[in-house]
């Protein structure tokens, strides 16, 4: 049967606003020793799925730094301290695509990385999202083009790799296990 590891201690290397980088020593079921496990820390994101009332996805267009290419995703975000996840959800949506609505229902979480990460991609769907800015609230760093989709094209834009990063093709899959049991959905996607 397997066990947990038994953290015997734990020290900061490496520390910004966006990452902390520690050091765990360990203690493996073993018995076994571990100096120097490396965990990144981050803090919590969020994912929307944005709905919107003609039955559309709103989906972002940026460029990332750490594949050195422009992408398509579902808007997302890290949590603030303090801020709860819907909260967090809803200001993404609004900063990021200039889009809001009224239900937002949590789909799931998931590890990015169990075994060097420890936080978790929280996933939200939004229905009947409109939007209520012209154009969404661009900062120094992160400069977005909202577009949309309807659900067969974002299914084919994740075979063809189209849709980018793990936590979209997440977001992706719970949404459509949620899109086929969900009568809103039905009434939204006609």
């Amino acid at each position: 049967m397997l066990k947990e590891w038994k953290t015997l201690g734990s020290r900061v290397v490496y520390e910004t606003p966006w990452l902390k980088v520690r050091l765990d020593t360990c203690e493996l079921p073993s018995g076994a020793m571990l100096d120097g496990y490396h965990i990144s820390e981050f803090p919590p994101i969020v994912y929307v799925i944005a709905l919107t009332r003609s039955g559309q996805i709103v989906l972002v267009r940026q460029y990332r730094q750490g594949v050195r290419k422009i992408t398509n995703e579902f808007p997302a975000g890290a949590v603030a301290k303090g801020e709860s996840l819907e909260a967090a959800a809803r200001r993404e949506l609004l900063e990021e695509t200039g889009y809001q609505a009224d239900e937002f229902l949590l789909l799931g979480k998931v590890s990015p990385s169990p075994a060097g990460n420890d936080n978790f991609h929280h996933f939200y769907v939004a229905h009947s999202a409109i939007p209520v800015q012209s154009e969404a609230s661009d900062d120094e760093v992160e400069t977005t083009e909202v577009f949309t989709v309807s659900f067969a094209e974002l299914n084919q834009m994740s075979f063809s790799g189209g849709l980018d990063g793990t936590g979209s093709l997440a977001g992706l899959y719970l949404a459509s296990h949620h899109v086929e049991n969900c009568s809103i959905c039905a009434e939204l996607l006609r």
